[in-house]
């Protein structure tokens, strides 16, 4: 079976002749005119791809074009018709109907590393920013990350770099709020945006987090990325524009997601590049949210069964970073008076004691106790002088964290000892 051809644009342009445009690059594959192929714009999150017909080959010869029959495995142009209005730029990749997702993707790449990181060496301009989509970006940042792996750098580069990297930033962070909305992968088990991190295995067996990121998929890449993941633990829930903001500071300053990364790469943003921290209102009770505790609960719950053991590594590790906040932090109770009494929201417990409902941000109460409940202002130990603890209980147990007076006693014991 011959193989299919592929061809990603280094350069693409119209011709003078109307419907008819022109593409150059390095091909696989061979193609001949007259052939019906598929013009694919991989970065695109919409209008990615449109059938053209091939009315021209040609190689160059020095300065000329010769137009052949036929030509494949070699840098060579493709003039081709499309009844369709088309938008060429670079990384636009026009192949055999028969082409691999794996070809065409690659083409593409390899055409952002050769344009935008070995020959512009990063340097982009507003135009190229311009016709640049988000999903391009991440991709010519992926790039360049590996081409500086594979090359020895002079001392006066890091400067450089760095103020073309801060335009890429500021460029992907201008990108994503332009999208028509958010594709987030979310953690079927916390109901909450999957918090994406590593564990980092230092010398003498020594163990550390790095802090999680959410992760948002733009629409060129959603059905490849997510078919990498488990469907029992991930999905995919779309966030609209006009709340993406709201949507983002909820992620950042109450489920302390430390930044977003972009469409499974190790391209990230992070938080406060893209929404502000809330100010101070003022009051105790109004400021109560905790998301350097609300972030390990959450990495803790988003686990598999499986993972969800004493010799697992991360389980150990989001624990005790876990049980550290868990003696920092202030939580919300709610609070009604009943017959002149104070009486706190709690159920029964595991034990004989009761347990008091906790809450970590006034969101997650509300989702229970409306306005007519006030609230008290407590730490764990205060709460656990004469109730045990289920913090963030929103109707699921399973999703809530049980703390038990033997539970806070370890945990008060191994904090003291730090």
């Amino acid at each position: 079976m011959d193989k299919a051809f592929v061809v990603g644009a280094i350069n693409a342009f119209l011709t003078g002749e109307t419907g008819v445009y022109a593409i150059e690059g390095k091909a696989t594959g061979f193609v001949t005119p007259g052939e019906n192929l598929l013009l694919t714009d991989p970065g695109k999150d919409k209008d990615r791809v449109h059938r053209v017909t091939v009315t021209k080959v040609c190689l160059r010869r020095g300065k000329e074009l010769e137009a052949v029959s036929k030509a494949g495995e070699c840098n060579l142009l493709i003039y081709f018709e499309c009844e369709d209005s088309l938008s060429l730029r670079n990384g636009v990749v026009v192949h055999s109907e028969s082409a691999a997702p794996e070809e065409i993707r690659k083409a593409y790449l390899n055409v952002l590393g050769n344009v935008f990181v070995v020959a512009r060496d990063l340097d982009l301009n507003e135009k190229d920013y311009k016709n640049l989509e988000l999903s391009d970006l991440a991709e010519i940042w992926m790039c360049f990350w590996r081409y500086q792996l594979n090359k020895s750098n002079k001392k006066d580069d890091g400067d450089k770099y760095s103020k073309r990297l801060e335009g890429l930033m500021d460029a992907v962070c201008t990108k994503l709020f332009e999208l028509d909305g958010l594709n987030v992968v979310y953690s079927k088990r916390t109901n909450e945006p999957f918090m994406f991190n590593r564990i980092i295995n230092h010398k003498d067996k020594a163990y550390s987090a790095t802090m999680p990121d959410i992760m948002v998929l733009t629409e060129a890449v959603t059905n490849r990325v997510m078919a990498e993941f488990d469907p029992e633990l991930y999905e995919v829930r779309h966030i609209s524009k006009d709340n993406m903001v709201p949507f983002l500071g909820g992620c950042f300053y109450i489920n302390g997601a430390a930044g977003v990364r972009i469409n499974n790469t190790d391209v990230r943003i992070p938080a406060e590049m893209l929404v502000e921290k809330p100010e101070d209102d003022g009051t105790e009770a109004g400021n109560i949210s905790n998301p350097d505790l609300v972030k390990w609960i959450l990495l803790l719950n988003q686990m598999a069964d499986a993972e969800r053991n004493e010799e697992s590594v991360a389980f150990g590790i989001y624990e005790g970073y876990m049980e550290a906040e868990l003696m920092k932090a202030k939580f919300l109770i709610p609070a009604k008076d009943e017959d002149g009494k104070l009486g706190v929201a709690a159920q029964n417990g595991r034990g004989e004691r009761p347990a008091a409902r906790l809450y970590t941000d006034w969101g997650k109460l509300r989702l229970l106790y409306d306005p007519s409940w006030a609230c008290l202002v407590q730490t764990l130990e205060e709460a656990e002088v004469s109730y045990d603890a289920i913090i963030n209980y929103t109707g699921e147990n399973r999703m809530a964290l049980y703390v038990s007076e033997e539970d806070f006693n370890r945990i008060k014991a191994g904090f003291v000892k730090k």
